[in-house]
């Protein structure tokens, strides 16, 4: 079965159907709890799982759990210190395509997509710009469970929390 307007050929003709969604943009399946509609009936089922927080993958070696195989997949290599995309440019790996691109960015191009909409600071990564806004609001999203004190960044909460910690 060859799909006309790629040339690309299936066993059958049920996945030349489902491919064949790809080219008309049809999204026959759709969440009834919000407006989310896909061409493929796994991802709906994935999603609906966003609703009902059920996580059915989990980790044999730690308490993460996701709704995805491959974010678990993804996952275990934390575990295993498999960095599976390397860069072309150096020594560098990483376990996922994400990081691999943030450090492309970051060491050989220069290039930094992400500023701040209030003054002229420029950065590789999302995460970055999103703390340094944190500059400009004065938010503090790190809260210690002991003191209540707040941070602007996880690493500061992690060293302050160091205090509370007693020795027996």
């Amino acid at each position: 079965y060859n799909c006309s307007p790629c040339n690309k050929s299936f066993l059958t003709a049920a996945h030349l159907k489902k491919h064949f969604l790809i080219h008309t943009g049809e999204k026959p399946h759709k969440c009834t709890q919000c407006n989310f509609a896909t061409n493929d009936a796994s991802h709906l089922r994935n999603h609906i799982m966003e609703h009902t927080g059920e996580k059915p993958h989990k980790c044999n070696q730690c308490d993460f759990a996701s709704i995805g195989s491959d974010t678990l997949k993804r996952h275990k290599r934390t575990h295993s210190g498999e960095k599976p995309h390397r860069c072309t440019m150096c020594e560098f790996s990483s376990i996922t395509t994400g990081q691999l691109k943030v450090h492309m960015m970051r060491k050989h191009t220069g290039e930094k997509p992400n500023k701040c909409n209030q003054c002229n600071y420029t950065c590789a990564s999302s995460g970055n710009l999103q703390q340094h806004m944190r500059t400009h609001t004065g938010e503090k999203p790190f809260k210690c469970n002991e003191c209540n004190k707040t941070y602007k960044h996880k690493q500061d909460l992690t060293k302050h929390s160091h205090i509370h910690m007693t020795s027996d």
